[in-house]
């Protein structure tokens, strides 16, 4: 039991220690639109100059961006 112990606290401190260097990378929303619940649930509001989310919950806005940029 000691050894199993023994072994999995050196298997833990060498999975810590190995961490990989984070970049970042600033992505801008290439397309949106939003969604909301009730009368205007089958309207398209991809062309509005807004996004008109509230906090009810089934108002949903949607951003695509463009990934290209990522290795």
């Amino acid at each position: 039991m000691r050894a199993l112990i023994l072994t999995v606290g050196l298997a833990l401190g060498a999975t810590a220690s190995t961490r990989a260097a984070a970049d970042s990378l600033d992505l801008t929303p290439v397309a949106d639109t939003f969604v909301q619940g009730g009368v205007e649930a089958t309207w398209d509001h991809g062309l509005a100059d807004h996004l008109d989310v509230d906090h009810g919950p089934a108002d949903l806005a949607y951003l695509k961006f463009d990934l290209s940029a990522l290795p």
